[in-house]
């Protein structure tokens, strides 16, 4: 968690204003997040009918649906939290669970803890993540190293 609050600062620091919105795809990521927490509780069989882009239908579908991350912050959105909020919250999340999860899998791989920590820091703080800050769907690749996991049981 640490790496991923140093890696993400000063996002940590006020995560209900600050925010990465350099690019339209932050701003995209965002309104993703905070629908999939508002629609998947409500009408979670119309959950794809985003309110953008009217007349078009299933307009979530256009982008990376979220649905996991989104499905996470739902607590932060039903409690008040603003998109941005759950944006930082859920890009520092991803950041922390990628590492654990490489941490995870080498480790039991190896039987040593030092090699699960430069495995799973290398995961999730490596050049393709940390140049895409904007797309939350980048630090959430927990489910890989999970994946490779589950089947080595």
């Amino acid at each position: 968690m640490l790496l991923a609050v140093l890696h993400t600062w000063p996002l940590a620091v006020h995560p209900s204003y600050l925010s990465r919105n350099d690019n339209g795809d932050a701003e995209l990521n965002e309104w993703i997040l905070a629908w999939v927490a508002h629609q998947l509780p409500r009408d979670p069989m119309h959950l794809f009918e985003g309110n953008i882009f009217y007349p078009a239908h299933d307009t979530l579908a256009y982008s990376e649906p979220l649905i996991v991350p989104g499905a996470l912050a739902m607590p932060l959105w039903w409690l008040g939290g603003s998109a941005v909020l759950l944006f930082n919250v859920m890009l520092i999340a991803g950041f922390a669970a990628t590492a654990f999860a490489g941490y995870l899998l080498i480790e039991e791989w190896t039987g040593d803890e030092a090699a699960g920590l430069v495995s799973g820091s290398a995961l999730a703080f490596n050049t393709h993540t940390l140049t895409r800050l904007s797309h939350v769907q980048a630090a959430h690749l927990y489910g890989l190293p999970l994946a490779l996991r589950s089947t080595d049981r």
